[in-house]
């Protein structure tokens, strides 16, 4: 058998080429760790806007859920006496039926706004300046097989544009009900997962019992 006559480079690599590896991708992630961190800390400073949040108030029937609230409160007391509940938890629970059920809609797939069929999520789209200006770096495009539609879902996560859209996944959900607690005046916060999850936390002080 003829040789080839070329010599390969079978040395290992050392552990100092590995550590440097490491390091290089361990500040890389750091780093795109930090300007996440960065970017939700600003955007929660949003939901304390006195402007936006009258807005959002604007949208709420904060009285008719107040009604409801007391009403419930009272048959509560009534069935029972050592009722601990109080009117604001019952309140919020009012403003979550009303948020999911009148308010906002969950979406998977848009229906095709060409021909009304529905669509499936296909490869993103780009993101044009108007999308930009409300925060959605990402545009879904929901494609409908039957007339071959493309059709823009804007991933939007400024909570001021989604009290008008009102629709989305668990992102804009949490988004958008979040300055809606705060607006009503709920100790509440944004939860921001790194995987891509977002939730929010309401905190409740219930009375003491001995």
């Amino acid at each position: 058998m003829k040789s080839s006559g070329k010599i390969r480079n079978t040395e290992p690599t050392t552990d100092t080429e590995l550590d440097t590896n490491t390091q290089s991708a361990v500040m890389t992630t750091e780093s795109i760790f930090l300007k996440a961190l960065q970017s939700n800390f600003l955007h929660v400073m949003a939901y304390e806007n006195p402007i936006l949040q009258q807005k959002a108030l604007a949208c709420i029937p904060l009285q008719n859920l107040k009604k409801q609230a007391q009403k419930k409160l009272s048959q509560a007391q009534k069935l029972d006496r050592d009722c601990i509940l109080r009117e604001e938890d019952i309140l919020l629970m009012e403003l979550i039926s009303w948020f999911k059920c009148s308010f906002f809609k969950w979406v998977d797939s848009l229906p095709c706004s060409k021909c009304g069929r529905q669509t499936e999520t296909k490869d993103n789209l780009s993101p044009n300046e108007d999308d930009l200006r409300w925060d959605a770096s990402r545009v879904e495009n929901h494609f409908c097989n039957q007339c071959q539609f493309s059709n823009r879902f804007p991933r939007y996560n400024n909570p001021e544009k989604l009290l008008e859209t009102r629709q989305g996944r668990c992102g804009e959900w949490a988004n958008c009900f979040t300055l809606c607690c705060r607006a009503v005046g709920f100790e509440a916060r944004y939860i921001w997962d790194a995987t891509g999850i977002a939730v929010l936390e309401y905190l409740t002080l219930k009375h003491n019992v001995s």
